[in-house]
């Protein structure tokens, strides 16, 4: 359950639509197909940035607002939407059982999001069969009734395996790397949901418009990650299960690192949940790669009351380096004992 000092502070809840204007290039790391977005802790240091941009470190310093506990928002990681279809990352909890014919089985493929009204249907512990036309590469699923309403067959798709050329401006020497991006259809949007005050939602509201010319993740300035600007909307119906309060099991919304009360009081016990394992956002040193647990992991046990930034400094480093680490938590109506 989320500690009561941060929900007394939060008013409402808004969705920040974002149409991609551009492929998004995120590293080279190997789920990238499965998460072409980024994710709650690269979305923040991206915020951080366009926040200092506007306002300045002195009199808006948003970190110091986060390490003296205030806390000024949450925020989920980014997601999928095509048209009035929403996706969420798929409940580590949540299965969907095997079509099959008289002699024959059906081979699955990998599922990492699923739809708003299949979210629901698992919330009201209705079961899910597989159905081969409700799959949307690479690795979305929807109900009949919202395919209806989707058109593309093919959600994003990446170019590994091209070689682009880094030419040094001074040297001319040329350097070849690995372009890594990914290509969206042009019917998908991205979409996070932001819990804030009003006095702040005014202010994150004009850091996203900056962050659609900035762009967000890497190779920005060959035009990667740019978005274009839509204002934020309340909550749709579809999605109105992210307004309900946690009262038992919960989803994570955003990448989350276990403070070590939830880890001394056994938080994944009776957990689903998957590890990943990341990179900090701050460049002032080589640091060590932050254990993460993913979207989708589920909980049965509620969290101790801890920090939204993690301090990942560096011995001997007079710059204090971060990364966002609070779990935008969502109710779920179980959490099984599954993890990798």
């Amino acid at each position: 359950m989320q500690d009561s000092v941060f929900c007394r502070q939060f008013s409402m809840k808004l969705l920040f639509r974002m149409k991609p204007q551009s492929a998004f290039y995120a590293g080279d790391y190997s789920e990238i197909l499965a998460c072409p977005f980024p994710h709650s802790d690269m979305l923040f240091q991206a915020i951080a940035k366009a926040w200092e941009m506007l306002w300045g470190k002195a009199k808006y310093d948003l970190l110091e607002s986060y390490l003296k506990d205030t806390k000024p928002f949450s925020i989920s990681s980014i997601f999928p939407v095509i048209g009035n279809v929403y996706f969420v990352p798929k409940p580590i909890s949540w299965n969907i059982l095997a079509s099959t014919g008289k002699g024959k089985s059906t081979s699955i493929p990998p599922i990492y999001w699923i739809s708003a009204e299949t979210y629901r249907a698992w919330l009201a512990k209705q079961e899910t069969t597989w159905n081969t036309k409700n799959f949307i590469h690479p690795g979305l699923y929807a109900s009949t009734l919202e395919m209806e309403q989707i058109q593309c067959q093919v959600a994003w798709n990446a170019d590994y395996g091209r070689l682009r050329n880094c030419v040094e401006v001074c040297t001319g020497q040329a350097t070849a790397f690995a372009a890594n991006q990914v290509f969206y259809a042009k019917e998908l949007d991205w979409y996070f949901i932001a819990e804030c005050t009003q006095e702040y939602s005014e202010k994150l509201e004009a850091t996203i418009r900056l962050l659609a010319d900035e762009g967000i993740g890497g190779r920005r300035s060959i035009g990667c990650g740019a978005f274009q600007f839509i204002p934020p909307m309340p909550i749709p119906a579809s999605l109105d299960f992210v307004e309900k309060n946690i009262e038992g099991n919960f989803v994570i919304f955003s990448l989350y690192h276990p403070s070590a009360a939830d880890i001394q009081n056994n938080i994944l016990e009776n957990a689903a949940y998957q590890w990943t394992f990341r990179e900090p956002w701050r460049r002032n040193a080589q640091q060590q790669q932050i254990g993460m647990l993913q979207e989708g992991s589920c909980f049965s046990k509620n969290m101790s009351a801890y920090n939204a930034l993690l301090d990942i400094t560096n011995p001997g480093m007079s710059e204090h380096a971060y990364t966002y680490v609070y779990p935008f938590q969502v109710v779920a109506p179980e959490a099984g004992g599954k993890h990798e």
